[in-house]
């Protein structure tokens, strides 16, 4: 009865979600058929860059580069010259020339300020045929691109940069006593040389000396027993679930959380799955699967696609759910 429910609840939602995103799709769809069959009428948003390792471009347009003294490919939407820095070729006001800096794809700086940027893409088409016609042979979308800047409050230009140097970039960035996230201030770090990224696993979860921080924020503060298992985490006292957006704290037995791992590493090299199981529960995923056994919980070895079947002596599981 549970289950029936459950399915008509989420055929109703789907449903419901289906009638108010179709404009929505109707969009995507036709933009679909314009990146796959009609790539010759799609314009992209134009970047700086050089061809035949001198000459600079702007898209497909030559810049005049005996106009503009000491002109300069900053990155693929910076440049500079000897009057003004541009973004796309429009002047970016408020900034000190001298010592503007492109530092990543999160933060730029001068003398004066750390700045905050993030580049958003504007979709405009030619024709509101696109609505109406399956095909439409003269439509053409372009991609504009817009700057947005804020000033990182009460972060140090001389000591700022991004957090790590030379490795992937998960935008963070650090000062002489601050660490920051997206812009944002996180926490206050008296000693910079002991901030890392922790190791063996597939989650950017950063430590400091003192807390435990995971896409800018502050998970746990009890560094020393903190442990990663697969997507699962616990200190000493709290467990966590980890995706690629959040990690969120559940209850359970801390000393006595196991995660469930198959024997033989699935075509993508992982060993671990969404279960784990303590003296009282099984969990999927952080949430209690009710009525399952945690003595004879086991994955389903054949599982081929190494994620969601699991057992106990009653009952079988898909992605948490009991099938019997």
């Amino acid at each position: 009865m549970e289950l029936t429910k459950l399915k008509n609840n989420l055929m109703f939602k789907q449903s419901n979600q289906a009638v108010k995103t179709v404009k929505h799709l109707i969009v995507r769809f036709n933009l679909l058929i314009c990146m796959f069959l009609f790539l010759g009428n799609c314009v992209q948003s134009p970047k700086y860059h050089k061809k035949y390792f001198f000459f600079a471009y702007f898209g497909e347009k030559k810049i005049d580069t005996t106009s503009r003294m000491d002109f300069q490919i900053l990155s693929e939407h910076f440049a500079s010259d000897s009057q003004n820095i541009y973004f796309d070729e429009q002047i970016l006001k408020g900034v000190d020339r001298d010592s503007f800096v492109v530092l990543n794809d999160y933060y730029l700086k001068d003398k004066n300020f750390v700045y905050y940027y993030q580049i958003t893409s504007d979709i405009t088409i030619n024709s509101p045929k696109v609505f109406i016609i399956l095909i439409p042979l003269d439509l053409t979308v372009k991609f504009e691109k817009k700057l947005n800047v804020d000033i990182v409050k009460d972060a140090d230009p001389k000591t700022f940069s991004p957090f790590p140097k030379n490795k992937l970039d998960y935008g963070y960035a650090i000062d002489k006593h601050h660490l920051y996230y997206m812009g944002s201030e996180v926490t206050f770090v008296n000693q910079m040389a002991e901030v890392r990224f922790l190791e063996k696993t597939v989650h950017p979860i950063l430590i400091t000396p003192s807390e435990v921080i995971y896409q800018g924020k502050i998970i746990s503060k009890d560094v020393g027993t903190f442990q990663v298992f697969g997507n699962y985490a616990k200190d000493k006292q709290n467990c966590f679930f980890i995706d690629f957006e959040k990690m969120d704290q559940f209850p359970c037995l801390a000393n006595q959380l196991s995660t469930l791992e198959y024997n033989e590493q699935n075509p993508w090299g992982y060993v671990h799955s969404d279960y784990a199981k303590d003296l009282k529960n099984v969990y999927y995923q952080g949430k209690v699967i009710e009525g399952a056994d945690p003595k004879t919980f086991t994955l389903l070895e054949g599982d081929k696609d190494h994620c969601c079947l699991a057992k106990d002596k009653k009952n079988r599981y898909n992605q948490g759910i009991q099938l019997n």
